[in-house]
């Protein structure tokens, strides 16, 4: 009896030790290091200010790293459906109201004024609203100039419909069915400049099969986008000309979406247990990656990656902040092919 008892207090050890041979899996390597709340899931990481705050968006509201209250919530009738983090660290918040027969209240809270709380309302309803500032409704795409209650739309982009945006960074990718039913490609920075317009992108109608988009440099970009009958990820070169019409290399993706970000001539694209690499030329064959500052962040749901940025709000070089949905926050950093949990503000 005494040796059956050992045998099986013995076989428990292996499989307890076993569960954290890797612990860069999983629950076990987020919740080993975490000293923040998972109770809420974070949607989208919004990004720093100048002082050195992380913003994030949960389904809770706007919270800070190492903060417990909202920085603005959910409540008064309305529920925040998106936000944007401004370069003077000022805040737009799109906030949809409860009551289905009214629409959404698109506020602008500017940075240290005495009017932060309650904000300013821009005139329109707007159906979304991108983390680099943009927004649009069926009329077009408009941004805000941080004065006044009226916004300014982007010329050459109205009468929309079957709108499908995806923003990396600075960057947003429109694919839109235009008033003839044809479908067109434009992409704009946060400025409003568009950098590509009214691009022929048929491969595209069924816009929820696009996975991710990715800038290369103002002029060349990548989209990434799920065929239907293999559901792999396939991988079209764009520039400000045109679309490539078949993919240049074609990833073994298992995931839904492409998060991605650029180093070095490479882009990294997060799949479901591992990093890809590509050329972000998109030639040559993926190359996998499991270790170095993917070890943290393999297996983990990431929102979204943004480039960090110093005090006076300049991009890092080779420095990176990824989002997760169980509201954590990693710092990526390339030089030194490592991540680590952004822990307090």
């Amino acid at each position: 009896m005494k040796k059956t008892i050992i045998i099986a207090i013995a076989v428990m050890a292996i499989l307890l030790a076993s569960c954290n041979i890797d612990a860069t899996d999983g629950i076990y390597s987020e919740a080993a290091s975490s000293t923040e709340s998972t109770a809420v899931t974070m949607r989208t990481f919004l990004g720093q200010d100048g002082t050195g705050r992380y913003y994030y968006l949960t389904d809770e509201g706007i919270f800070l790293i190492g903060e417990t209250d909202a920085l603005f919530s959910n409540g008064d009738g309305s529920i925040i459906r998106a936000a944007a983090l401004l370069d003077d660290g000022s805040l737009l918040i799109l906030r949809q109201s409860t009551d289905i027969t009214k629409g959404s209240t698109l506020t602008y809270h500017a940075y240290g004024s005495s009017t932060y709380k309650t904000g300013t309302v821009i005139n329109g309803n707007y159906a979304n609203l991108l983390t680099n500032g943009l927004f649009y409704n069926s009329l077009g795409v408009y941004r805000y100039s941080g004065s006044g209650s009226e916004a300014t739309a982007l010329e050459g982009l109205s009468g929309l419909s079957d709108v499908r945006a995806i923003v990396t960074d600075d960057y947003s990718l429109f694919i839109i069915k235009n008033t003839s039913g044809d479908y067109r490609a434009y992409v704009a920075d946060s400025d409003g400049t568009l950098k590509a317009a009214g691009l022929p992108c048929t491969m595209f109608e069924n816009t929820t099969l696009i996975g991710g988009f990715q800038a290369v440099d103002d002029q060349n970009f990548l989209i990434f986008y799920r065929q239907p009958k293999n559901s792999k990820m396939q991988v079209f070169k764009m520039t400000n000309s045109g679309i490539g019409t078949e993919a240049s290399i074609t990833p073994d993706f298992s995931g839904t979406e492409a998060v991605s970000f650029i180093y070095d001539g490479y882009v990294y694209i997060k799949d479901t247990n591992s990093f890809k690499k590509i050329k972000a030329d998109g030639t040559g064959d993926p190359e996998q990656i499991t270790t170095g500052f993917a070890a943290n962040l393999r297996t983990a749901e990431i929102t979204n990656i943004l480039p960090a940025r110093d005090s006076e709000g300049k991009v890092v070089e080779g420095v990176f902040i990824a989002g997760t949905k169980s509201s954590m926050l990693y710092r990526i950093d390339m030089v030194n092919n490592e991540s680590t949990q952004i822990k307090n503000n």
